[in-house]
């Protein structure tokens, strides 16, 4: 035995589920979710949801959702491989916080601009787009694909939160006890109002922190779009669904918690917010269990 302490490994699954009042009303599931699991201990492991605004000038969010995930999911990767030997993590988390916001938003909004180059708005897209416009909105058709992006990124050496807009990040020891990691508060997510990728300087508006896990890291990494928290009639009830799952991945594994999980999601939404939920799960897998 070599008596080295095992590096731990990201369990990674989650749900993104059409909300109730989407059901009733026809409409799409505007959120993405999209995530990326190392097949060996201490691989780095990449989580990402996204929530497409949905109102009718958003005509596409659920495409810029979609987008939103695929290119975090690619990015995020390939940050964490490209430096995984990096040693120094104060300069890594340097790194993080200049390059990742400004190439999260150029790469999407640049994929958006060739999609919309090959396939343009229609004029029904057009008309819901520009008759629900706020008259001082900027005529961007960006607008049109409007959406927020939280994204983790956890290895066996340190925790990477990207977030911008709504949306929940919380952690929660091997205890159960739940919380939200110190990221700089934006006062401008009020009622129904958010920043998003679609936004002219939307990587001045994202929101990076960077985590060396010392200690005693957490069991459960947990992210959430907006309808999940907005489920709840306050925040004490919303914690307590992040320490119930983390027992669920416990008692019962991630498979099974995973295919349990879209039926939580649909029953929350359905006695709840009404709105699309997503969720995303990081459990640590260490010993036996990894």
């Amino acid at each position: 035995m070599s008596g080295k302490t095992p590096k731990p490994r990201w369990a990674v699954t989650g749900a993104s589920v059409r909300g109730a009042n989407h059901t009733r009303n026809h409409r799409p599931n505007q959120d993405a979710i999209a995530w990326q699991m190392g097949a060996r201990a201490g691989a780095p492991a990449v989580l990402v949801i996204a929530d497409g605004h949905g109102a009718a000038r958003y005509v596409r969010s659920h495409r810029g959702a979609k987008l939103a995930v695929q290119i975090a999911k690619d990015l995020l990767a390939g940050f964490a491989d490209e430096h995984e030997r990096t040693r120094d993590l104060t300069r890594l988390a340097h790194l993080a916080s200049e390059q990742l916001p400004r190439s999260l938003v150029r790469t999407w909004q640049d994929q958006v601009h060739a999609e919309l180059a090959v396939r343009p708005l229609s004029p029904a897209e057009e008309a819901r787009w520009l008759d629900d416009r706020k008259p001082d909105a900027v005529r961007d058709p960006l607008r049109a694909y409007g959406s927020t992006l939280v994204a983790a990124v956890l290895t066996h050496r340190y925790l990477l939160f990207c977030h911008l807009g709504d949306g929940d990040i919380l952690t929660v020891d091997p205890e159960g006890n739940v919380t939200r990691p110190p990221l700089p508060v934006d006062t401008r997510l009020v009622a129904n109002q958010t920043t998003s990728l679609c936004g002219p300087d939307a990587w001045n508006d994202m929101r990076v922190y960077f985590q060396p896990l010392t200690g005693k890291p957490p069991a459960l990494v947990m992210l959430a779009t907006d309808g999940y928290a907005n489920s709840f009639a306050d925040e004490t009830g919303f914690f307590a669904t992040a320490s119930d799952l983390l027992r669920a991945l416990q008692t019962h594994g991630v498979q099974h918690t995973a295919n349990r999980l879209p039926h939580w999601l649909h029953a929350t939404s359905e006695g709840g917010s009404g709105d699309d939920i997503s969720v995303g799960l990081a459990y640590r897998l260490t010993g036996e269990s990894a």
